[in-house]
């Protein structure tokens, strides 16, 4: 029995006698023979020829041997052959003074399989002879699973750097995207071919759309187009039900996989791995992968990530799909102007043409670049330019004071052509404006009345030749009495303008009034009017735009009156739905930005008038992008229709929803009294989502952020009530989801804020206020300068301002890009003219690179040009980017960062540790520093957490070969503990603050900073 424990929080001391121990003369014979039997690690004794003379026990355990049977066997009998040589040469490095050695190799066991097993020797030297004393352990389940795991581990980068492409390829390359991730994990599986399938299970048939083949395999992508599914029916079932379809073996397949195992087998395929594709909750193909010749092996991991994979697919494909149909809408639109029937064109605000449709340009028989580019005046004949020109100018300039947007008056006139044949035009102008009503173009229709000039003069000359002619015009021609009873009708006019029983035209009811009076005006002037008006006729309803003439008899009065037609049924349709998509969002059916902004201005605008009180409510939905990255667009699209059906019926019938973009809604509160009832509409339409909604057949809860804005004056414009809604929206949802937020003074201070900051910002860059102050980098055990970091302050007249307070907003104004030129500028200036350090040292600067100008597709240009005009050596230069600017768009990174690698500049990332790096990124940029963020530094040096962080980036930085930097050193300790863990450089306020460069230049002088 051991003795019991006592006194455990004593420290160790000798025996109670205080007498010093001694260990016994001779202990118990035989024990320690007894204790290395007994080892659970594998022993052996060899002599210096590696014969064995001694093995453990835990040979016969471990390795299923007897321990005696190896006694005088060369050690060589149980080492593979392969691994034979790599012993003998480790062997041989005890010989030559080696105290110990270790290798891996292959050990046969008594079962006569070979074993991973790593093997540790060193040399004992006993009575004047040398032994080898060799302990083993295996390491085959080790081994197995580290490789597992690292295959584990590759999939999931390729798969990670496919994914990340898809996300941010364009449509145009949405097909060599699928290429190119189709033979990366192609070439990862070891797959003879890797592909895409297309199903139609209405045809029952399957078509190959993206295939890559190993070197040496036969496409198969003309064999699968359209091909039937009867020929592997099990398999277009599992398929058709959206499962996944994994076959090891094919030759194996029996029982009721016969026909697909023998289709497979005849097109040589042994292994096969396909998973679907699933688009809105349906599966329309498959991603797979086939083996020729040699059967493969997958692991449980590997389906998992090659299911994710094929989720990527899925989203990408339907990404595809969309666009597709985006590209479609657009076509149809464009179709819509070019296949009019009706010539069209569009004009600049001052008469230039701007385009033409097919329709105008056969009309003058002159193309498209004759008629586009020129004022619209000359396309009007000589004769008729001047009036034409007279009347158009009067026209615009009524549109401009009145800020009327309906259709102008038409006028006649001869058009100029170029296929000799005289053609007469009724020209019908449009002005088309933006939000705040400015007028951004005219449209013009230009109706074809050719035929109705001539008809009108045949009438002058003879009844017969004006009945001759009228009934042969394919448009309606009636002629009346002046108390309105038809005299004549040619065939078009009977055939589209049906009778009452009491021999009336079927004219629409609330049109008879307007069409009396323009009657009793022709009568009344003799001059010819024009009215539109609708017919009921068996085919529909037809919209017509008639000229009234007045004809008159020898004495000069008025006799008859000619009514001449032109349908415009098709012309009012396709008008109409112009318009109507220009001003509503096609997803949703809402009011689109412009609709919205327009109904705000005269909401505005009428706040004189009635008193009321305009309120303006945005609305964002919370965690609509998981909804997207999670379940796909077309479930994001099919939830915006429902959200803003709930909106809608939540409104009163005078308020108005309308669509922003995205997630965004505005809602305009209409009779809206204070913010008390803002805030309750506001409470209310949350609540309409509060129930869960059904999309793409899951239950789905969603919230909404509101903000409010209520107008304080009648002269608040349009687009800032937006902004003050969208100010408050934001404050809603960083206070937490679901929540309601009112724009209030505290908001208002800090727009104005921001505003005003602009303002100061934009006059200091006009006033050259800003200037460059340096902070020294030192070595950190010898104090010695190594360069120095840019840093740009703002000598305002309030002080000296540190960038932190202002480079956020320059990032969102784009005022960063000038800025970061000008910095860049001035720090390569002054640092070809430091003095070179009293060590002979050339000193680097440094100098802050923003994720806007990593951006800009001009910077190589700029750098390229500032170390030739400053005539800075590129190596004496360093950019530093920051972490997360990196990793915004890692693949865009990469490109800019080689080519400012290839000036000859080094590159540094700057608060490393911070953001959210992918180490396979950061080992592909050719980085030369990372810099450790000074909120690590800060914890040094009892923090263990930083400790571990600090000694984690060193080290990862000696692995990739790049230079570390610590930045924030304040105290002594943190310096030395630094140089301690490997990091030799750093900056901090321990060595000197950021200075001016005439400061800088006096300690360059004198070599080194005075830590404090």
């Amino acid at each position: 029995m051991f003795p019991p424990v006592t006194n455990v929080d004593s420290p160790l001391t000798p025996a109670e006698t205080g007498a010093p121990y001694r260990a016994p003369d001779v202990l118990p014979r035989g024990l320690f023979e007894q204790v290395v039997r007994k080892m659970p690690q594998l022993l052996l004794l060899t002599d210096h020829e590696l014969v064995i003379h001694f093995a453990s026990d835990s040979l016969s355990d471990v390795v299923g041997v007897d321990p005696a049977a190896l006694h005088g066997m060369s050690l060589a009998r149980a080492i593979h052959p392969d691994h034979w040589d790599n012993v003998v040469r480790a062997v041989g490095q005890l010989q030559d003074g080696a105290t110990a050695v270790e290798v891996d190799c292959l050990v046969r066991y008594g079962d006569g399989a070979y074993h991973s097993v790593n093997v540790q020797a060193r040399t004992i030297e006993h009575h004047e002879q040398h032994w080898i004393l060799i302990s083993g352990r295996d390491v085959t389940v080790e081994r197995a699973n580290a490789t597992a795991l690292e295959r584990k581990i590759s999939l999931e980068r390729i798969i990670e750097s496919v994914q990340r492409r898809f996300i941010h390829v364009v449509s145009a390359e949405i097909d060599d995207a699928l290429h190119w991730a189709l033979r990366e994990v192609g070439l990862f599986l070891n797959a003879s071919r890797s592909y895409l399938l297309s199903f139609d299970f209405e045809a029952w048939s399957e078509t190959m759309t993206h295939e890559w083949c190993a070197p040496g395999v036969t496409p198969d992508s003309e064999r699968y187009e359209e091909m039937s599914l009867e020929f592997t029916p099990l398999l277009s079932d599992r398929s058709a039900a959206g499962e996944l379809i994994a076959i090891a073996d094919v030759a194996a397949l029996d029982g009721m996989w016969v026909v697909d195992r023998d289709f497979l087998l005849a097109d040589g395929i042994v292994s096969l791995l396909e998973f679907p594709i699933v688009i809105g909750g349906r599966c329309v193909g498959s991603l797979g992968f086939d083996w020729v010749g040699e059967r493969a092996t997958w692991t449980t991991d590997d389906l998992v990530a090659l299911g994710m994979f094929a989720l990527s697919f899925a989203q990408l494909l339907a990404r595809k799909r969309s666009a597709a149909e985006l590209q479609r809408t657009i076509e149809q639109l464009r179709m819509g102007f070019e296949e009019s029937p009706v010539p069209i064109a569009v004009l600049s605000p001052t008469g230039v043409i701007e385009r033409v449709n097919e329709e105008l340009s056969r009309l003058v028989g002159l193309p498209p670049s004759v008629l586009e580019g020129v004022d619209a005046g000359t396309i009007i004949a000589d004769h008729d330019r001047e009036r034409t020109v007279a009347w158009g100018t009067e026209w615009m300039a009524q549109q401009a004071h009145s800020g009327d947007r309906t259709d102008g008056n038409g006028h006649r006139c001869e058009l100029r052509t170029g296929h000799g044949r005289r053609v007469f035009g009724e020209i019908f102008p449009r002005s088309v404006r933006d939000a705040s009503g400015r007028i951004t173009n005219y449209v013009v229709r230009v109706d074809d009345v050719t035929s109705v000039q001539v008809a009108e003069a045949a009438l002058d000359a003879s009844q017969t030749r004006f009945a001759a002619l009228v009934n042969n015009l394919p448009i309606p021609v009636v002629r009346f009495d002046l108390d309105g009873n038809p005299l004549f009708a040619n065939p078009a006019a009977k055939a589209l303008l049906p009778r009452r029983a009491d021999g009336s035209y079927a004219v629409g009811e609330e049109y008879l009034g307007s069409l009396n009076e323009t009657w009793r005006e022709v009568i009344r002037t003799g001059q010819i009017q024009t009215a539109s008006f609708e017919v009921a006729t068996p085919e529909g309803t037809r919209f017509l735009m008639s000229r009234f003439v007045p004809e008159e008899g020898e004495d000069g009065e008025i006799r008859s009156l000619l009514l001449v037609s032109v349908d415009l049924t098709e012309r009012r349709r396709h008008e109409a739905e112009l318009t109507y998509r220009a001003s509503h969002d096609a997803l949703t059916g809402l009011p689109n930005r412009e609709a919205f902004m327009s109904h705000l201005s005269d909401a505005l605008a009428s706040m004189d008038v009635d008193g009321s009180t305009v309120a303006v409510l945005f609305l964002d939905l919370d965690r609509f992008k998981v909804v997207n990255d999670s379940l796909g667009h077309r479930a994001g699209d099919e939830l915006l229709r429902v959200v803003s059906g709930r909106l809608r019926e939540a409104l009163h019938a005078d308020d108005l929803l309308a669509r922003m973009g995205g997630d965004e809604f505005t809602v305009l509160l209409s009779g809206c009294r204070d913010i008390d009832d803002a805030r309750c509409m506001a409470e209310r339409l949350q609540f309409a989502l509060k129930e869960p909604m059904t999309v793409a057949h899951r239950r789905l809860a969603i919230s909404c952020s509101v903000g409010i804005a209520v107008a304080p004056h009648p002269n608040a414009t349009p687009a800032e009530m937006l902004q003050w809604a969208d100010a408050a929206m934001y404050r809603a949802k960083e206070s937490g989801q679901n929540r309601v937020s009112v724009f209030d003074e505290t908001l208002a201070e800090e727009v104005r804020g921001r505003l005003e900051l602009d303002q100061r910002l934009r006059a200091a860059i006009d006033r050259r206020e800003f200037e460059v102050h340096y902070q020294p980098e030192v070595n950190l055990i010898t104090g010695e300068i190594l360069g120095a970091e840019a840093l740009l302050r703002w000598r305002s007249p309030d002080g000296l301002v540190s960038a932190a307070s202002f480079v956020g907003l320059a990032e969102e104004n784009g005022m960063i890009i000038p800025l970061g030129s000008w910095v860049m500028e001035e720090a390569c200036r002054r640092a070809a003219l430091w003095p070179v350090t009293p060590t002979g040292r050339e000193l680097i600067v440094r100098v802050n690179l923003s994720a806007r100008q990593l951006d800009d597709d001009g910077l190589i240009d700029r750098v390229h040009g500032v170390l030739e005009r400053s005539g800075l050596t590129p190596s004496r230069l360093c950019l530093e980017i920051t972490e997360t600017a990196l990793m915004a768009d890692a693949e865009a990174s990469r490109t800019t960062l080689e080519a400012l690698d290839a000036l000859g500049i080094s590159l540094a990332v700057d608060d490393f540790g911070t953001g959210y790096s992918s180490l396979s990124y950061l080992k592909q940029f050719p980085v030369d520093v990372l810099k450790i963020d000074q909120s690590f530094v800060n914890g040094l040096p009892g923090e263990g957490e930083d400790l571990a962080i600090v000694s984690t980036i060193i080290r990862l930085a000696e692995s990739l070969g790049m230079e570390v930097t610590a930045e924030g050193i304040e105290a002594a300790e943190q310096a030395a503990l630094l140089a301690e863990l490997g990091c030799s450089r750093g900056q901090g306020y321990y060595f000197a603050r950021p200075m001016p460069v005439e400061r800088l230049e006096e300690l360059i002088t004198r070599g080194a900073t005075n830590p404090r």
